[in-house]
């Protein structure tokens, strides 16, 4: 889903991409770091995703564009 939301942004208006997901779907995505977690029982890498969303989230400014799926 990311990956074809990503295709919708212009590359020069992108400058950092987090997806969080399950072990079973994780895969390599362009321009995206992603990360993969327990899912539905969370673990430690889940919360390692959890912490760098939100560490991206408060380095954004009022003129960012946050796109969350």
């Amino acid at each position: 889903m990311i990956q074809q939301a990503l295709q919708h942004i212009p590359a020069a208006q992108r400058t950092e991409a987090i997806a969080v997901t399950n072990y079973e779907n994780a895969r390599e995505i362009d321009g995206c770091r992603v990360m993969a977690a327990g899912h539905p029982l969370p673990d430690q890498n889940g919360i390692e995703a959890g912490t760098a969303v939100m560490d991206l989230l408060r380095s954004a400014t009022k003129s960012d564009q946050v796109l969350y799926l």
